[in-house]
């Protein structure tokens, strides 16, 4: 009996270890626009780039702020996106936080809706984080509600 309660204890304690998220850092792309958002579906549009050849077929510097630009390092980095369908509202997305759970990586994003706009425009929102041999799995949310999952190709 003795051993078996030290053995369930064990597996207890394995357990809520491997449960346990720790943070992520991450860095704030800015200056890109999508080359093609109308090609966009509505709602939240997650995004998983991993090579500079996929990046440049996606994205473009803002012409106005190239010089403020900062490229990603994608032999070191993944580039993580957020992305919705052109709108005539002012849309401001933001990724709130990052952590990862044994071989999962969750994404917390959020938006927030502004003033009507004249004019179409996309909100998206890119960040950079260090490449992880053993993240086989990322998963986008939006508060609680998990809007996509994406495998990583290493």
């Amino acid at each position: 009996m003795k051993y078996f309660l030290v053995s369930a204890f064990t597996v207890f304690i394995c357990a809520a270890v491997h449960a346990q998220t720790k943070p992520v850092d991450f860095f704030i792309l800015k200056n890109y626009q999508l080359k093609n958002p109308t090609g966009l579906p509505p709602g939240f549009n997650c995004l998983l780039i991993s090579n500079k050849a996929q990046f440049e077929q996606v994205f473009d510097i803002d012409p106005k702020l190239k010089n403020d630009t900062l490229a990603p390092h994608f032999w070191r980095e993944y580039v993580l996106g957020v992305a919705v369908a052109p709108s005539y509202y002012d849309i401001d997305l933001s990724i709130d936080k990052i952590d990862e759970q044994g071989h999962i990586l969750n994404v917390y994003c959020s938006d927030s809706k502004g003033d009507r706009r004249d004019y179409l425009s996309t909100a998206l929102v890119l960040v950079t984080i260090e490449r992880s041999k053993h993240i086989k799995t990322i998963r986008f949310f939006k508060g609680k509600m998990q809007l996509m999952t994406l495998g990583v190709v290493k």
